[in-house]
């Protein structure tokens, strides 16, 4: 469908929003994709996303979109039982830790965003609004409040860009600012982690650091 709608509005205006059901409980792999991953049906789900937007940008390409197009390809929430989250702590659900609220996401706008730029800015979801207003020249809605904030430089990769927010609420569960991470724990007690030295937010400073 994603496909169909691309070639049917090539010649215009389009902002295509494509959330996968994958990876999500319950968890069903087409037979092809599953015995390539040797009945494993986690690697098959992500290998149907993977292959589902590479056929996204192939078509951008056949149609000689791809320098005229912003892909964003991010998550709504860290992995869910059966996936891994790395060095971070937390998964999907749960106190808002690192492994339930950091996502990766990576921004494609070929002779526009240099590739491989790196960023450790802070965005997150919320921006994307105010960030494709900017893009397009549109105003926001001045009947409600926006969370978000203009990020639009770094999606773009701009030089020295930097986090639009001094501070970002992860809902009534976590603040984060800068480096600082204050999270309240399953028993509604708040933790303090200092994200550059301790990305596993293990070492609770809370107790050590009052002030911040």
């Amino acid at each position: 469908e994603a496909v169909r709608f691309i070639n049917k509005n090539k010649d215009a205006h389009f902002f295509l929003y494509l959330p996968h059901a994958y990876v999500h409980l319950p968890r069903f792999a087409r037979l092809d994709l599953a015995s390539k991953a040797d009945g494993n049906v986690d690697r098959a789900t992500v290998e149907e996303v993977d292959r589902s937007v590479g056929r996204i940008l192939d078509t951008l390409r056949d149609q000689n979109l791809d320098e005229n197009t912003l892909v964003i390809f991010t998550s709504d929430n860290g992995p869910a039982r059966g996936m891994s989250a790395g060095p971070l702590r937390g998964h999907k659900g749960g106190p808002k830790y690192e492994g339930h609220m950091r996502e990766p996401t990576l921004t494609w706008w070929p002779g526009t965003i240099p590739a491989g730029k790196k960023t450790e800015a802070i965005i997150a979801s919320i921006d994307v609004l105010p960030s494709l207003a900017k893009l397009v020249g549109a105003n926001l809605p001045t009947d409600r409040i926006i969370d978000g904030q203009n990020s639009l430089d770094v999606l773009l990769g701009k030089q020295n860009e930097t986090s639009a927010h001094d501070i970002l609420y992860y809902e009534i569960d976590a603040i984060r600012r800068d480096n600082w991470k204050l999270v309240r724990n399953a028993k509604g007690v708040f933790e303090l982690y200092n994200l550059k030295a301790d990305l596993a937010e293990s070492n609770d400073l809370a107790k050590k650091r009052p002030r911040i």
